[in-house]
């Protein structure tokens, strides 16, 4: 098991994002969504960003992983 998650994790780019909470007014009911500050490798040096903000809770970290592209 660990090695197959090993063979898939070697191929995917594992980039982290900083996110901070925001409401978007259109029409009625105000809509929540997530908009992107920072991108990084390091999950950690982005949590300690995170949690340096007045108020961490409308932050996250959140992991995106992409299949990395071949050169040429």
């Amino acid at each position: 098991m660990y090695e197959i998650r090993r063979k898939i994790m070697g191929r995917l780019n594992m980039t982290y994002h900083l996110e901070k909470k925001a409401v978007q007014r259109t029409g009625k009911s105000p809509q929540t969504i997530w908009r992107r500050y920072a991108t990084c490798g390091s999950s950690k040096l982005l949590e300690r960003v995170r949690l340096g903000q007045e108020c961490p809770e409308h932050w996250r970290v959140v992991l995106e992983s992409a299949p990395l592209k071949k050169a040429g």
